[in-house]
This record gives C-alpha cells, structure tokens and sequence, in this order.
C-alpha cells in the first residue's frame, strides 16, 4: 500500500480523558481478574468492532482503549474522512498518554491498520507505518485509507450483514537499544551499576565473581542470621555474587561499599584496581581464618620467587625465598609478555663501588637477581603503564604496543626464569582468562574488563552493560599501539611498521594454569551458600523483581489514595497529622492504597470496594480533592453518578495540580478521594448519607484540649451555609467536646478555621453570630473547636489556644545527636525549636547526656558538628561557639533547605538532614577555640614513634613552651630534658624547629611534627664551634630484576620492597609515608637523591626513601665509621645488620658518594655546607642503603596523582 496518503487527522485533539485499558478492573489488593500480561515481545494485535456502521457516517468514532508492550492505544475512525468532501474513510492509531510523558519513553512503534474481510479475510485491507508517537503527534494514519464506496459496497465484504464494519491493528513497539538491551538476555551474565568513579571496582568485582572456585570460597565464609550486608564484608560480598548469578538487572554496589567503611564521597575518588585487589583479598584473607576457606586466597594466587645474590670469585651465596600474589611486569623495552618474564629474572652485576658486602669475605663482585620457585594457578601479573618520568616531573603512562598471547606457554624459557628446586612436573602453560583495561591517561581515565568465563567467548564488561566480543577485541586490540604502516608519523620499535599510541590499552592480565582451569573454574550453584544467606537473597531479588516490574508498568497504573474518617482519626489522633486533615503518602496497601489499572471504569473499582469493606453501595459518596490558590490540599466536590462511569483515565482532571505541574511525575496518575459513610462523627452504617444540598456546606470537625495538648478528629458535618456559628455549636459540636467537665457545663465553645500554615499560619475565630456563608465557609473546611478561657486560665497554660499549639508545632525541630567518634550509631532524638539558641540546643543535650556539674556548665564543654547530605557524614568544620542564634540557622548552614518532619506537621521523625554530632571536651569550648591545637608526635632516640599527643596554646605561644607542654603529657621520658621538634615529610626532615617561633606558624595538617628529646652530645653547650647535627636518611635502590616486582604474600614479614619502577620513587615513597600516618605524596624536593651509579652497565633504580630519618653529631674530622657508631647506638642496631648496609653521602656539590669506614664525613659535610650551603630542603647528608624489612603493605608505585591510599574499614 501507499503510505503517501498518511497523514496527522485535521481535527480537534479531545481534551481529559487518558486512554485506559479495556481489560476487567484490577485491583491489586484483591484482584479477582488478572491484568493482561505484558507482551514479551513488545507486540500485539487488537480487533475493534463498530455496530450500526452505516448510521454513523458523520461521527469520529473512537475505539475502547487497549495496552500492548506497556502503552496504552486506541484507533481512530472518520467513516466520511476527516476533511470536508473527502470520500475516503480515515484511520488512524492514537496513543492518547504520548502528550503526558516525558520524550525518552514516547512510543516508538510499527503497526499494521487492517480493514476485515469477512468474506475472505486473506483480502482484507492492509496498510502499515511507523511513528513515533509525541506529545505534538500522538495520533497516526492514513487520511486515504480505503475509497468510502468501496467500504459501503456489500460485495466486497467490509460490511457485515448486520451493519459492523471490523478493524484490527497489529502493533510492535520498537525498542531504542540504548534503553532496552538486556545484557542477561544476550550474553547470560549481567553488569555492575557505577556509583560515580567505581569502574576500578566494577572491574575487579567481575573478574573475581568469574573466577568460580574464589566466587565459591566466598559464598562458603560464614555469616550470621542476624548479619547486615553494608556491616558485614562476607555478607555484602556473598549478596553481590549472588545477585550478579541470578539477578536480571545490573547489580547495585552501595552495601558492598558501605560494608568497606566508604561513604559518598569515597564513590567518586579514582583508585587503581590492582591496589583494591590487594587490600580486598588481605581483608578477605583475614576473616577467612579459621573456616572452612582459610587458605583459598593463597591456594589461588600465591606464588614463590627465590631472591639470590652470588659471589663470583668466592664461595658465597644469599638466597631468600619470598612469597607474591601478584607480579608487576616491565612494559617500557619489552615488546611482549616472554620479554617482560625474561627481563624479571635478568641478573644484575654488582661491583665497583656498587659491591656486595658478603659476611666474612668483605665487598665482593657479585650477580643478583631472583628466580621463580613455583607460579600460582591463577596468575595475576600487573603490566606497568605508569611510572614517574624524571625528566618531566610527573608521573606518565606508558601507552608503548606490548603485545601478550592467548596461552603464555613459560616451558621453553624453564632453565631462565625458575630455580633449580621448582618442581620441573607442574607445568608452566597457562590460558588466558581476564584482561583488565584502563582507558585514558594519568590524570584520570575508565576502566572495564575483558573476561572469558569459559575458554572461548570473550564478554566485555563496562559497568551496567555486558558484550559479547571477539578475541581481537579482547587482546590485540588491547596492545597498546595502532599499527600505522611504515615511514613517517607514530613511533615503533624498530623499522617499518610504525605505531600510533593508543590510551585505551591492557592494565592487568590474569592467566589460569591449563591444568588447573577445570578445577579452578568449577561448577557453583546456589547450594554453596548458606540457607539462611540465600532465602534473604531469594526474598529481595524477588522484591526487587516485583519493584522494577511495578516501575515499568506504573503508567498503566492509576494510584487511588482512599481516605476516610478513620483515616483522619488515626493520624491526627495518633499525631502523625497536625494541620490539614491527612498525609495521603502514609497510606499503606490494604488501607486505603490502590494500584488499579487505567481502563478500569469507576464504578467497577466503587463496586470492587464496596464488597471488600462490607459496605452497601448507596453508604458510599466519594470526594475528590483539589489544590487551593493558598497551596491547601482540600476535600473539593462528591463525583458525579455520571463521572462514576467514566474509566479512571478519564478523571486525569482530578489530579494534583502540583503533581501534574511536576515534568517527572506528568505520566503518572495519583487520585486523592474522600470516602463519605454515614453519618457525620460515628460511623453507622444502617443510616443514610447526609444529604448534600447545593445550598449546604461540608464541614470537618477536629477538638483541641489546651490542658492536654491534644487534637484529636471528630467527624464531619454538612451544614446549611446561612445557619448562625453559635447555633451549630449548641445543636451539632458541643456534644462531641470531651474538654467540657459535664454535658451541662455552660463553657463557650469557640469554633476556629484553619485556613493555612504555610508561609505564614493563618488561623480565623468565628463569630458565632454569624453565618457560615458571610464568614466565606466552603466544602472542605477545617474548623477547631476549643474552649474559651478566661483571662488567669489562658496565662497558667503553656499553649492556650490552637493558634498557639498550631505555631509551636510549626517550630517544633525533631534533631538526632550521634557521637562523633561514631558516626554512624543511631543516636537519640531531642524535640527542640527552630528558634531554640545555641545555648538551649547545648544545654538540652548536656541534660541528656547527664553532663557534670550540671546542664548550665556541661553545655559550654559541648562542640556540635552539622551533617552533610552530600557525603551523608558529618561536615568538615564544626560549629563555632554562638556562632549561630537558632537552631534553624545551625542545620541549614550546610545550604539545605528544611522541611517540617511527617506531612502536616506531625510528630513524626527527624529530617533527612536533622542531624548534630556531639563532641565532650575537657574544657569549655569557647577556651579552647581561642587556642591552636597541635597534634605531635613523641619520638625515642632512635626515630621510632612512640605515642602521638595533642597540645593545645595560645597562637602566640612558641615552640618551647608546646615542648614544655608535650613534656607533661609524656611524663619521665620527656622530664627535665631538653626537647626538640622536627618537621617531617615522606620520610624526610625538613626543618628543626626553632624554640621562639610562634606554633602559630605550624601546620600538622602536612607535616608530621616530631618532638623528641635531645642527646646529650647534641645539646647546645655540648656541641663544638665546628660541629654539625648530619641529617641521616633511610633509603633503597629497588630494582625490577632483582625480584623486586613481585608482590609479597600478606602476612610475610620480609618484605623487600621491591617492584618499584624506574624513577618512580613517588608513588613508593607516598605509600611508606602512609603506613607511618601521613598519607600525602613526595614533593620532587623531597628526592634530591641522585641516582647511584649503574654498575656492570644495568639501569639502577631511583632511590626511595623510607623509615624515620634521624639527626647525629658530626664533627669536622669524623670518618664514616666514628658516625656510623652514633647511628648504631640510636637505632640499637646489631653489626650483623649494619654490615649488609651500603653508607653515602649527598649534596648538590658532590652528587652521590658512596663511603668506606676512613672516609672523611665532617670534610665533606664541611665542604657541603661552605659559604652558608643550601637550605634543610635540598642540604646534604648521609644516606643508609637498606632492604626496609619492616612488615608493611607493598607499596603500589602506580597511583595516580588524584589517587588516595584504598582503606577497607570493616
């Protein structure tokens, strides 16, 4: 057919109405017919026949409404054509909600218009089209359908006997993929949401739910019945493994991060996905002891290096074995994985001035390098894309072509890579199963992983959307480089072929052993896990399931929120409710809450109630409600017998008037109705309903009790609008009042409307002389009866009338106070106002707290701290002593607006932001702001930390007097010594604080202030004119192919700190400062340390400073050995130690020296130093060459600049 004749119908859209299903009403309390399914596959057809055809030749005929793939339709017929003298009958599909949601969910559909045949129906008339279906275009067709003469001619069999003319349209939804692809469906696994910068996380989280014997492990860690998931790490990690098998949606990671310790603002800090990987399976491997998986973290990734250093012309050898769980591989000069391997084990010759010190044989030329005892089944080998460039400055990623092979077959390089005790019997081929990618440069970037569950299709996995991909994709794509061809442009690796640097490039590769991949990848079901565990998994994925199938659906929903008196009496009463009548949100299904479908007439839902209730049909009068123009929600006008009849669709006009304004919520439909019985304040069903005159009024009746405080619901009542106030309260409301002492208690009753709260609360006494209708009364009105009290009563009581309970409530502040040491406990609730002071808010909390002396003196020892909403902890900066003068001003200097706790300003609950941390300090805390607070750090002689202690002065005190203070604290070790304070950075000093200086002038935010007490060889007086405090600094030179690069096993405590890259001290350097209590990256000030020469021509590593750096005397004639013996006797160091030590000296005259035990140290310090020197940044000093075998996590050498240390918490 042509589709030239299609066109929008010249005609006026209908106003109202939404389109409603045709189906049986569905009420989901109590359905007894079950709503049409959705079709699977987002099509269906639906027949529509048209009675007496002939006789309505000058109609537009509209069909029912019909729902097919989660919209809802209906035809369009203009049996004479849709413009003046056409002779064409006129057929379109319209979709009558298009113009009520939002553009991304418009329907999008291709249909079919079929005119039947009942004759023949294989010559019924067929036309089709596409449209998507808008807001300016809801309606789509063909004008020219079919010639009217053809339809009207019997003959051809259009028109049935008995005048029906049948129409059907076919329909298939065309879904947009971006919305519709459904990873489960397409690749059977399904993806990680991304919190906001966890794609590091997301990563590692697929690549280890994959690996199914660690996945097992996992699910076999036991847990308790009482366990939360964002509390407990086993729990969470066991959740989002299960979720990740079952679930059909992406899998949310919010409780798994908060079982971490990690708040909002974690979510969106860039970590490193090897570093996560370490410090998630040494916690994992730590909660794993003692069950039934203690040793599956090792069985799986730990592997044995042999660390060797062999003397070449005596008979000498040091080995050590070490354990690692994962290697860092070379990538710069290697071109592929064999290349890196090889360069790992590549022995280093160490002689010259570089030789080894082998006991009892002295320096010796020597060769060091590492061998590999066993490999692990799963290995993980972390290929090094950054390293700190010397030359810029900066930390760089290496985006060179290196190239890595589906199986990484180790056999033929055996006789280089491993020790002579490996077992020759395991085999060293491995299959590839996991390329972790990272996209992007230093500075920031994205990471997803490529993951073969099985051992043939590659899946991609980018956050929420799983791919199936080629292996092309997978791995050579993931190289690193674009080939180019050859000649100009790129650079390569030789000649020819030239490559373009690539940003996106592998990161990480994991590798199963080919022996092990059966066992390793064996079958987990969901039997692995607890009962207990799986029965609340199976309970919230169905909750969930149901959830997201009640979102998809909601727009063919309507919501019906039915109130009724004993609606009203439950919440005022119950004091969820002050102002107005009802919080139609706090309805519950079962209570007043309904879920029914669009097309269902009115008066099948009133009939379906009614049986429900026990409630006859003519006991029931519904009220809509309406939004007045003073922002009110009031009960408006009952619905017309006729509007009874109409499908719920058609009462859009009924909705919220805030609601339907609302962009997000125009699709949906919420009806507020009142349910009218009989009769005003008792409910007896045997009665009538009030009758309902236009010339009456109705009324709502609430009573406050100013003895008690109380408001309570009475009824309702309809009244004619011309009776006099005080006559209705005589015959109607002084009988329902329980503040009366007796029926015949003669006390006025006042009658008060409530007319609004907000902004302002507008409340009017009625004049009881008057009428309703003079006094503006209307249907829906609220009035208040109180007591009328004499002049001395109203003055003992504390909130006399309504106005004044009303103006207490809207003022009244429910605030939770949380200790700030524990954030996240639940605290306690004190009812306070929003014009409460800061003294009353302390001295309410100081009354909770049962503070000592008292309330008035514990409150000034106080310190509050505010909530932010944005990290949902507590703010940065606490509260000032008075610096605000309410309450109100205190919770919303965050920049959030309030709003009052429960609709209608009830009882309820605090805030989502009523939050205060509460601190109790030793002195008031107004004191204690006029002084600086300073956080040391008490060190013994030896530089090792002993106890940090907090000082606090006046900002013009000095220094000496923060060390006399620290001396009190600290007790016999500090009394009656001179003490001194050292600024400290990464492992560093960088100034010996002077005694005057004002400690106005520190920051312990970036130092590290260390205060120790001074030898007495140092001390001023005993120091001669020429002799100098030598600064003494820990360091090594790590080196790739002396093992370096692999990681140690947690729990080993010899650690040799290996695996640092080329120049990339920084990150090393950053991470040793971070197990010491700092935790900020290297200055390049802080590395005047030059590189040490490369002997027997291999590249030395730059060297890295670590450990607590000291200060000893130096005299102007002192050799290496009489300095070496200060030194030895402040770190109480033994001679077999210090023998495997290499000693330099370094300044920037003399560059690196290294020293033998007669070398003249006080000359060269002397030297150093002539003519004022360089300052205590860059100035000289003596260098201690060590292994830094203290047990510590190994450092990650690769974090990025905007990268912080990973802490999992719990």
């Amino acid at each position: 057919m042509e589709d030239e004749a299609m066109e929008e119908p010249v005609m006026e859209h209908v106003d109202g109405p939404e389109p409603m299903d045709a189906d049986a009403p569905d009420i989901q309390e109590a359905p007894t017919v079950a709503p049409k399914p959705v079709d699977p596959d987002s099509s269906g057809e639906h027949e529509w026949v048209i009675n007496d055809f002939s006789k309505r030749a000058d109609e537009k005929i509209y069909s029912e409404k019909f729902d097919i793939g989660t919209y809802i339709w209906r035809m369009l017929v203009f049996p004479s054509g849709n413009r003046a003298g056409s002779n064409f009958l006129s057929v379109f599909l319209d979709a009558p909600e298009a113009q009520y949601t939002p553009a991304h969910l418009n329907p999008k559909a291709s249909f079919k218009l079929i005119l039947v045949n009942h004759l023949d129906a294989s010559k019924s008339f067929v036309k089709d089209t596409s449209h998507t279906f808008t807001e300016a275009q809801n309606d789509w067709g063909f004008a020219q359908f079919i010639n009217v003469e053809e339809v009207r001619n019997p003959a051809n069999g259009f028109i049935t006997p008995d005048d029906k003319l049948v129409l059907k349209v076919h329909i298939e939804i065309q879904k947009d993929d971006k919305y519709a692809y459904d990873s489960r469906k397409e690749t059977g696994f399904v993806g990680l949401k991304n919190q906001g910068a966890t794609c590091y996380m997301n990563s590692l989280l697929q690549y280890l739910y994959n690996l199914h014997y660690f996945r097992k492990a996992v699910y076999h860690m036991p847990t308790q019945e009482t366990d939360e998931p964002s509390k407990s790490l086993p729990l969470a990690l066991q959740s989002l493994f299960y979720k990740l098998q079952y679930s059909k949606t992406p899998v949310a990671t919010k409780d798994l991060t908060k079982s971490f310790g990690w708040g909002t603002y974690d979510a969106f800090m860039q970590h490193d996905v090897q570093e996560l990987n370490r410090v998630l399976c040494e916690k994992l491997e730590d909660k794993m002891k003692g069950t039934t998986v203690e040793r599956v973290i090792n069985d799986l990734f730990e592997g044995h290096t042999l660390n060797y250093i062999r003397c070449l012309h005596v008979d000498y050898q040091s080995e050590r074995k070490e354990s690692f769980m994962d290697l860092q591989l070379d990538v710069r000069g290697c071109a592929t994985i064999a290349d890196s391997f090889l360069k790992y084990c590549e022995e280093e010759v160490l002689s010259g001035d570089n030789k080894y010190n082998a006991e009892g044989h002295g320096l010796q030329d020597a060769k060091k390098g590492v061998k590999f005892v066993d490999l692990p089944p799963v290995l993980q080998l972390q290929l090094k894309r950054f390293e700190y460039d010397m030359h810029r400055d900066a930390m760089v990623k290496i985006n060179d072509r290196y190239e890595f092979s589906d199986v990484l077959d180790l056999e033929p390089h055996r006789a280089a890579l491993f020790a002579g005790s490996s077992d020759p019997s395991v085999p060293a081929r491995y299959k590839l199963f996991a390329v972790l990618v990272h996209s992007g440069g230093v500075h920031g970037g994205h990471y997803y992983a490529f993951i073969r569950p099985g051992r043939e299709q590659w899946l991609r996995f980018d956050d929420d959307r799983v791919t199936l991909e080629s292996d092309k994709a997978a791995m050579e794509d993931q190289f690193g480089a674009e080939e180019v061809g050859g000649g100009g442009g790129g650079y390569g690796q030789g000649g020819g072929l030239r490559f373009n640097a690539k940003h996106s490039n592998a990161y990480m590769l994991v590798y199963i052993r080919e022996a092990d991949w059966d066992r390793v990848m064996c079958a987990v079901t969901a039997e692995d896990i607890a009962t207990h565990v799986r029965s609340r998994l199976q309970r919230e994925q169905a909750d969930k399931e149901a959830r997201h199938k009640e979102k998809a659906e909601a727009h063919l929903y309507v919501t019906l929120k039915v109130a009724t008196n004993e609606t009203f009496r439950q919440q005022i009463d119950g004091g969820q409710v002050v102002f107005d009548l009802c919080d139609h949100d706090a309805l519950e299904p079962g209570g007043g809450l309904y879920r029914v479908r669009k097309h269902t007439k009115f008066s099948e839902f009133k009939a379906r109630l009614a049986e429900e209730r026990g409630i006859p049909l003519d006991r029931m009068r519904f009220w809509v409600w309406s939004r007045r123009p003073n922002s009110t929600y009031r009960v408006a006008a009952p619905l017309k017998p006729e509007e009874e009849e109409l499908q719920l669709m058609d009462l859009r006009h009924y909705k919220d008037s805030q609601q339907a304004a609302n962009p997000k919520q125009r699709a949906l439909l919420d009806l507020c109705l009142w349910l009218e019985l009989p009769s005003g304040f008792k409910t007896d069903l045997t009665k009538t309903l009030l009758a309902k005159a236009p010339d009456s009024v109705l009324l709502f009746i609430k009573e406050y009790n100013p003895w008690t405080e109380k408001l309570t619901y009475k009824g309702h009542c309809i009244l004619p609008k011309t009776a006099k106030v005080g006559d209705m309260v005589e015959r109607a409301f002084r009988k329902t009042c329980s503040f009366l002492a007796s029926p015949t208690d003669t006390r006025q009753v006042q009658v008060v409307e409530e007319i609004k709260k907000e902004p302002t609360l507008i409340v009017k006494l009625l004049d009881p002389r008057s009428t309703f209708d003079k006094q503006e009364v209307v249907d829906g009105d609220i009035c208040v009866l109180q007591p009328a009290l004499a002049e001395e009563e109203a003055a003992a009581l504390a909130r006399p009338t309504i106005e004044a309970y009303f103006e207490y409530v809207r003022a009244r502040r429910l605030v939770c106070f949380r200790r700030l040491e524990e954030p996240k406990e639940e605290g306690f609730v004190l009812e306070l106002t929003q014009d409460s002071s800061y003294d009353d808010v302390a001295r309410a909390l100081a009354g909770r707290l049962g503070l000592e002396p008292g309330a008035e003196e514990g409150a000034l020892r106080l310190r509050l701290t505010t909530h932010s909403a944005y990290v949902n902890a507590p703010a940065r900066v606490p509260v000032r002593f008075r610096a605000f003068s309410r309450l109100s001003a205190i919770l919303q200097h965050q920049g959030l607006a309030h709003t009052h706790s429960g609709s209608g300003g009830g009882a309820g609950a605090p805030g989502p932001n009523d939050i205060l941390y509460y601190e109790v300090l030793d002195m008031p805390l107004e004191q204690l702001e006029q002084l600086k607070a300073i956080k040391l750090t008490w060190h013994k002689e030896g530089g090792d930390p002993v106890s940090e202690h907090l000082v606090r002065l006046p900002p013009e005190s000095k220094v000496e007097a923060a060390l006399a203070e620290l001396g009190k604290q600290v007790g016999a070790a500090a009394e009656k010594r001179p003490l001194r304070l050292l600024e400290v950075h990464s492992s560093r000093i960088y100034k010996v604080v002077p005694g005057d200086e004002a400690i106005s002038s520190l920051d312990d935010s970036y130092w590290r202030l260390r205060a120790e007490a001074v030898p007495e060889e140092e001390e001023a007086g005993a120091l001669g004119p020429e002799d100098r405090l030598l600064h003494c600094y820990h360091y090594h030179l790590g080196k790739a192919s002396a093992g370096g690069a692999a990681s140690p096993a947690r729990g080993s405590a010899n650690n040799n700190n290996s695996g640092v890259s080329r120049g990339g001290s920084v990150g090393a350097d950053m991470d040793a400062e971070q197990d010491q209590g700092q935790g900020q990256a290297v200055a390049p000030a802080a590395q005047p340390l030059g590189p040490a020469p490369a002997p027997g021509g291999a590249a030395a590593q730059g060297p890295v400073l670590f450990g607590d750096p000291l200060l000893v005397r130096c005299g102007p004639h002192d050799t290496l050995a009489s300095v070496r013996a200060r030194v030895q006797a402040k770190l109480g160091a033994s001679d077999e130690a210090l023998s495997k030590w290499r000693w330099s000296f370094w300044s920037v005259r003399t560059g690196l020296t290294y020293l033998g035990d007669g070398d003249d140290v006080g000359g060269l310090l002397g030297r150093a130093l002539a003519g004022g020197g360089p300052t205590a940044v860059d100035g000289p000093y003596l260098g201690m060459e060590h292994d830094d075998d203290k047990p510590r996590r190994q450092p990650n050498t690769y974090r990025m600049a905007y990268e912080k240390a990973i802490k999992i918490h719990s």
